[in-house]
């Protein structure tokens, strides 16, 4: 009986902890070429579960839009099955890395460049190697702004990348100092942009009003006096509201964008958008999201540049496709 028992618990050990395989027809995986197509699905670990989290917090995309499992693969993979995204992810390849702090980044690295594949809206069926070799570069250059997004040095993210012995150019994948390069070019982009909001001047640069010596000052006419009630009268307001308006394309195409006006950031949820507390002036503009559209994909949607900002004024969201699965998104005064 006591066998009996214990054969008893063990199969339902084994029942409770099974999973069903999943067949991956098509797909692109982080390091190379997987002959194997079918796979077994375990739960996300919490640990890889935040990361996939932190990195879709910055990318307006809901973490419930992409399923995320442990399963015996090599390395990565993202995938669609049934109309469904998938990454599938091995433990012990992203846990190598944790060894080593310079390439404890890696593990962002690896998901942020599957997570871009889908973000891109890469087809896993493509069969023309240039254009495969060119959906990876397009995935490892999201995962070096993701890395900048989240406080990566350059040095860090490229880390995990370096330390891997990854083939030369496959028939999906281009040589390592392509894909590399496509980090860096990532990372750098993002830095730009970022570093573009910073318009303030320092507080040891900002100007100084002195008024009037009193010695040189005249009392008949009140010298000092005048300064004061000139320098001390009310300042007008330095922030005003603005509308933001995206007069729609021919496609049916839906913006998830967000946009930071002279480092005032908000997402628009309606079409026209009031956003106040927007300051006054000549001022830096940066956007960044995806523009998802029915007919014709998925792209990684991004701009920066200057706006005159006038009081209720209002402004125009412009796009542009400019190269597989990238738009350039700008804001025109009305």
């Amino acid at each position: 009986m006591k066998n009996l028992l214990t054969c008893g618990l063990l199969l339902f050990t084994c029942c409770l902890f099974a999973q069903d395989p999943i067949t991956i027809l098509n797909g692109c995986n982080f390091e190379g070429d997987e002959t194997e197509k079918e796979y077994y699905t375990f739960e996300t670990s919490n640990e890889a579960d935040k990361i996939v989290k932190r990195i879709l917090d910055g990318t307006d995309v809901s973490h419930e839009s992409i399923i995320v499992k442990e399963a015996n693969v090599k390395n990565a993979l993202a995938s669609t099955v049934d109309k469904r995204r998938y990454i599938l992810y091995s433990t012990a390849f992203l846990e190598k890395f944790k060894g080593d702090a310079k390439t404890k980044w890696a593990a962002y690295t690896v998901l942020a460049h599957e997570i871009g594949h889908h973000l891109n809206g890469h087809d896993f069926s493509e069969k023309d190697p240039k254009l495969r070799r060119k959906m990876e570069l397009q995935a490892d250059r999201f995962a070096g702004g993701v890395c900048r997004t989240l406080g990566a040095t350059l040095e860090e993210a490229l880390a995990g990348m370096e330390s891997m012995q990854l083939e030369g150019e496959t028939a999906t994948h281009p040589p390592k100092s392509a894909r590399t390069a496509a980090i860096a070019n990532g990372w750098k982009s993002k830095d730009e942009l970022l570093n573009s909001n910073r318009t303030e001047t320092p507080a040891t640069e900002q100007p100084k009003l002195i008024p009037p010596s009193p010695s040189k000052a005249d009392p008949a006419n009140g010298t000092v006096s005048k300064w004061v009630a000139e320098n001390q009268k009310p300042q007008p307001p330095q922030t005003t509201y603005v509308t933001v308006v995206y007069k729609g394309d021919l496609y049916n195409c839906n913006l998830q964008i967000a946009i930071n006006i002279g480092g005032m950031q908000f997402v628009p949820t309606a079409n026209p958008f009031v956003v106040y507390n927007v300051p006054l002036g000549i001022q830096q503009y940066s956007i960044s999201g995806t523009i998802g559209c029915p007919t014709i994909g998925v792209c990684t949607a991004g701009g920066f540049g200057q706006i005159n900002v006038v009081p209720g004024g209002t402004y125009m969201v412009q796009w542009n496709n400019t190269g597989y699965a990238q738009c350039t998104v700008q804001l025109v005064a009305n």
